[in-house]
């Protein structure tokens, strides 16, 4: 296999790419003077949003399935090996049951190690990835992330009988553990090939469960498993990744490669209390071909170290969480191929008497989506928030979860914000272009101001978002109020406009302050005049959505605006914005009332496309109520076919 590997690494394609890496370390600048593009993204805003969970999820469903695409799991190497052994001790044998029947060849501590052809310990971890590939959760993408936190003590070689948990930043198996230098690549090799065939045949006509494995979550302790430890696990998954699905090309594989989470804007040794996470030290250049995912656990701490809470406005130049731009600066020099991916962040929702705070939950949604729309605005794949529900780590993230209490469906103002979006057209846009990105560091964002230009694949914009960067700090009761002065944001072109009011809303936790958006200088918006080119907004910290109209303008690649010729085109968004189509309750469990004007066909559909109800109507003045009680939760469509043309609605449905 280290004769295999040697000659592996010098394929053509290594070499090429390699010669074209610039080493200038623009990348340890600060996060504020990096001078990144400002051009579209390729990410929707609604793929963008992923979650971290994991085993508390159970294996039996949660609520609203399908709003949140992209799960990511804490995969605990020490289930497999029962808490009883160190990879160093011996192999593993694969668990073949398909999902049917997952607990087929179920094995235990004294028969699953070193016994070819024996029985599996996988078992408990399969049963969870095939119930979240299924019905119940609908997560299109799954990444596990591997690590050790309960780990054996004593009774080296047999059943476990004393476990001890370690904490940060020790979360893998030691340099020993492992076997030791000469040793841990040979192991993880032996670990992985079991694993990969129980989770990811090289057949196509079984299913993948994992869609990306991450090389480690937090692998900053020395020595678990220390920055050489760490070169020959990376070395070792590309060696397996490859005799598994048979071919040296990563596009041929099943299954992706990310690394660990690491950080670029510091190359101290020594940061945050752990030895091991500066990017340029635990990467080889030799082997990031194999890699398609770079990933950060931007979590905004003060970057001055003046305490260890996560405490800082996601826009703030002395805040941590920015710093995923650093390392789309070092992707860009040493890494072009690579996505990246922000595969931990988030804020405490407690309030500050709890001991889990300070913000409370209004904070926490406003940071979360204005974080949603900055990962965007740069290009970041997906951003998981830390995490699905509670985590109960006492005080850092306590109250950090989407849901207070998942398995009662309660939700906090976060999760109903994203329930919110992803009901909106807004979720299938991409950035295209930022107007104006002014933190105001002085007033701690309270005078500042970010305006983005969200659009179509093709470049054509059709919404423009704006919120206030403000440190708010509002008590949790008070929906954050607006600015005492307007804002004049100008459009970046003459036949770019805003009109039709009613459409504004809050890119917030419910519907009921979106009607506080008017036309007039004792609201929110003031639009000067119909297809006027700019627009006056009081804003708030959180982020206010205005539909745009326009012509045939186009952003390009490079974000520069093109064929705005001044021709207004009659095309199917123009002619459906004529046609005023309310849904509401949205989300709804019961009833789901439409409402529009003039004669058309109304047709509902599930995800998959399934016909659950059509029919034509003739009058001029329509309402009318759908019973969906009986319907299961997730997200539907709504279409409506006028002679003015066609609109439709995401409609989510929860229990």
């Amino acid at each position: 296999m280290l004769k295999f590997y040697s000659a592996l690494l010098k394929l053509p394609f290594i070499i090429i790419l390699n010669l074209a890496i610039s080493h200038a370390q623009t990348w340890l600048q600060p996060h504020s003077q990096l001078n990144l593009a400002n051009h579209p993204s390729q990410t929707t805003l609604g793929q963008i949003i992923a979650t971290n969970g994991g085993n508390q999820m159970g294996n039996q469903g949660i609520p609203n399935p399908g709003v949140i695409n992209t799960l990511r799991d804490f995969y605990h190497m020490e289930i497999d090996y029962n808490y009883s052994y160190f990879p160093s001790e011996g192999t593993l044998n694969a668990n073949t049951c398909d999902c049917s029947n997952v607990w087929c060849n179920n094995g235990n501590c004294n028969n699953f190690i070193n016994n070819p052809g024996g029985q599996s310990s996988f078992t408990s971890k399969k049963d969870f990835y095939c119930s979240w590939n299924g019905p119940n959760f609908q997560f299109g993408e799954v990444y596990s992330t591997m690590e050790a936190l309960f780990i054996k003590s004593t009774s080296i070689g047999g059943c476990a009988n004393a476990d001890i948990t370690r904490g940060f930043p020790d979360k893998w198996y030691s340099l020993a553990e492992w076997g030791g230098i000469g040793n841990i690549r040979q192991n993880y090799i032996n670990y992985l090939l079991p694993w990969l065939e129980t989770y990811c045949p090289n057949d196509p006509n079984k299913p993948c469960l994992i869609d990306v494995l991450e090389v480690g979550n937090e692998p900053w302790g020395d020595p678990y498993p220390g920055r050489d430890g760490y070169h020959q696990l990376m070395s070792a998954a590309v060696a397996a990744f490859t005799q598994h699905f048979g071919s040296a090309n990563p596009s041929n594989w099943r299954m992706k490669l990310s690394t660990a989470a690491f950080e670029a804007h510091d190359d101290n040794p020594n940061n945050f209390g752990a030895t091991e996470q500066y990017v340029g030290d635990m990467l080889p250049d030799s082997l990031l071909p194999y890699y398609d995912y770079v990933t950060i656990h931007p979590y905004a701490f003060p970057l001055n170290g003046s305490s260890f809470s996560v405490d800082q406005r996601p826009e703030a130049e002395g805040g941590a969480f920015l710093t995923f731009k650093n390392l789309i600066e070092w992707r860009n020099q040493k890494m072009p191929h690579a996505e990246v991916n922000i595969t931990e962040f988030g804020w405490n929702a407690g309030l500050p008497n709890d001991g889990c705070g300070p913000f409370g939950e209004s904070t926490q949604s406003a940071y979360i989506m204005r974080s949603f729309l900055l990962a965007q605005r740069y290009g970041v794949h997906r951003a998981f928030v830390y995490s699905i529900d509670d985590s109960h780590e006492f005080p850092l993230y306590c109250t950090i979860g989407l849901y207070q209490d998942l398995h009662n469906n309660n939700p906090r103002k976060i999760m109903e914000s994203i329930l919110k979006l992803k009901s909106s057209d807004l979720s299938d846009k991409v950035f295209l272009k930022a107007l104006h990105e002014d933190a105001d560091e002085a007033n701690n964002g309270l005078n500042g101001k970010y305006v983005y230009i969200l659009g179509d694949a093709s470049g054509q914009p059709t919404h423009l978002v704006a919120w206030r960067p403000d440190a708010l700090n509002y008590e949790d009761s008070n929906y954050p109020s607006v600015s005492n002065a307007f804002e004049t944001i100008q459009l970046p072109d003459t036949t770019i406009w805003a009109k039709s009011n009613d459409q504004y809303w809050y890119l917030g936790w419910d519907n009921s302050n979106d009607n506080t958006i008017g036309q007039n200088a004792q609201t929110n918006v003031n639009l000067n005049q119909d297809s006027s080119s700019t627009i006056d907004i009081k804003l708030s910290a959180v982020p206010v959505v205005i539909p745009l109209y326009t012509n045939s303008c186009q952003y390009d690649a490079q974000g520069n605006l093109i064929n705005c010729n001044g021709l207004i085109t009659v095309n199917e968004d123009i002619s459906a914005s004529e046609v005023r189509l309310s849904v509401y309750p949205n989300p709804a469990s019961q009833e789901l009332n439409v409402e529009w004007f003039g004669a058309g066909k109304l047709t509902f559909r599930n995800a998959l496309g399934q016909l659950i109800f059509r029919k034509d109507y003739q009058e001029t003045s329509i309402r009318t109520a759908l019973d969906i009680s009986g319907l299961s939760p997730g997200i539907y469509h709504l279409n409506l076919s006028t002679d003015f043309g066609q609109v439709s609605r995401k409609v989510i449905i929860e229990k």
